[in-house]
């Protein structure tokens, strides 16, 4: 089986849990978020933000760990697992201490009740975790794609049942636990062959020297990810904060489960190909070439697109979010045209390289909301733009001294996307216009088919490998 051949039906494997989990989280997103105030979405979204620090440390990078260890035997995982657990119940039992000085902080006494039960994620997580990074080493991919497919139904079930109590912002803290439980028995099921549920309180020394870089990118990831809302929520109040969040979520749809579809394969896959032998800066510029002939024109289109969605899903009220989501939209276009530099640094175990780039663009994004965050929040997304050209740039720069690529070689990679991206700007822009007396649901139907279609057609002209593989992914077995 070619590289590609493989890449394909796991992908297949992998997209079609993933298609079905979108279903339910976007199901439940829309029927919470209806029911839900703003200042309850952005209580939400402010408490969870607020300790973004620690949630991203919870899983002390093991699962980096398992995927690139070459001579794994079962004593590691158990360290691995008690490293883990650890790091988890530690952070947990701060999380328990802090939620009153933070609730105090916002001066919104909810968080305290939305992180008090948000902390029970931390007993479930190394569990998941350690069960992840096993099945991702044996190329086992379509088992954690069920298990989250557990989850998202368990926690659509949870908060929408909750929500419609009249719980607000609780229900959603509710929901993930209750996701994340489901999830990690799914997991732990899947693995129960390779995952020692016995942990070992020595060896973590080892394991320590290689997590370590993951869990700084890790870090300065997340709470950039999150840093919008911690500053929007204190500088403009939740309501412009939860507006923000809304705005967000267009690009974050396609990073939750798109990227998580794809990614969650080409890492792997990647790791497996080095270990054969494969050349990887051959490997890496066929892989960016093709991955942002996906993820850019499709940021360019969903960002054409975006009064059409925000008012068909959530409504009127979200009407403040429309005009940023173009640029967050844009941003994470620039962002998603080197977005495989990132697989190939984790495949090749590049984790420091990783981390400064993360760092880079996270630098950027403060300094950016220290500009922007007290004017606007289309100030604000305006100038992420400039967060994600510092991304780009640095992902460029660690490749070309990894000697992973070569400037001639951007040409090549980025080309196709950027032609892709022009021609979905336009398209999308003269559909949106030509819709606009319409219904929001019309508008968004035949805005997304028309997109759709020029999409295609510029594939087959640009990258006729692309095409072959889409069409290949949906053939009929």
């Amino acid at each position: 089986m070619t590289s590609e051949s493989r890449f394909v039906t796991l992908f297949r494997g992998v997209g079609s849990r993933q298609l079905l989990q979108f279903v339910f989280d976007l199901g439940a997103n829309i029927a919470i978020t209806r029911m839900l105030a703003p200042s309850e979405v952005g209580t939400y979204s402010v408490a969870i933000a607020s300790v973004i620090i620690v949630q991203a440390l919870r899983t002390a990078g093991v699962n980096v760990y398992l995927m690139q260890t070459r001579d794994l035997q079962p004593r590691e995982v158990a360290s691995a697992l008690g490293l883990a657990l650890a790091i988890s119940l530690t952070l947990g039992g701060g999380v328990l201490l802090a939620a009153p000085s933070i609730a105090g902080f916002y001066g919104t006494p909810a968080i305290r009740d939305v992180l008090i039960i948000a902390s029970l994620n931390f007993l479930f997580v190394p569990f998941h975790s350690v069960a992840g990074g096993l099945l991702a080493r044996h190329l086992h991919l379509v088992a954690p794609a069920n298990a989250q497919l557990l989850a998202s139904m368990v926690a659509a079930i949870v908060g929408v049942s909750l929500a419609a109590f009249g719980l607000g912002a609780t229900s959603l803290a509710w929901a993930s636990v209750a996701s994340t439980l489901a999830a990690t028995l799914g997991m732990l099921w899947f693995a129960r062959h390779w995952v020692q549920l016995r942990p070992r309180w020595q060896g973590w020394k080892r394991i320590w020297s290689t997590t370590r870089w993951t869990l700084a990118g890790t870090v300065t990831n997340q709470v950039g990810g999150r840093l919008n809302e911690i500053v929007i929520g204190k500088t403009l109040g939740v309501d412009h904060a939860a507006w923000l969040d809304r705005a967000e979520l267009l690009p974050r749809l396609l990073w939750s489960y798109l990227a998580p579809m794809l990614l969650g394969v080409l890492t792997p896959t990647m790791a497996s190909d080095l270990r054969a032998g494969a050349d990887p800066r051959t490997l890496l510029r066929e892989r960016l070439r093709l991955f942002a002939l996906i993820f850019v024109p499709m940021m360019i289109g969903l960002g054409t697109q975006s009064k059409a969605l925000l008012m068909t899903l959530y409504g009127t009220q979200w009407a403040n979010s429309i005009e940023p989501a173009f640029w967050v939209c844009v941003a994470s276009a620039i962002s998603g045209q080197f977005v495989a530099i990132n697989s190939m640094l984790v495949a090749s175990g590049r984790m420091r390289d990783l981390f400064l780039i993360t760092a880079i663009e996270q630098i950027a994004r403060i300094a950016v909301l220290a500009i922007f965050a007290q004017l606007s929040i289309l100030a604000t997304t305006r100038g992420l733009i400039l967060a994600a050209i510092a991304y780009a740039l640095s992902a460029m720069l660690v490749a070309r001294r990894a000697k992973l690529l070569l400037w001639r070689d951007l040409g090549y990679v980025a080309g196709p996307s950027v032609s892709s991206a022009i021609i979905m700007l336009l398209v999308g822009s003269w559909i949106s216009a030509l819709m606009s007396g319409t219904t929001a649901y019309l508008a968004l139907m035949v805005g997304g088919a028309v997109l759709a279609a020029a999409w295609l057609v510029t594939i087959a002209i640009l990258e006729p490998k692309l095409l072959r593989m889409v069409l290949q992914l949906v053939r009929p077995r």
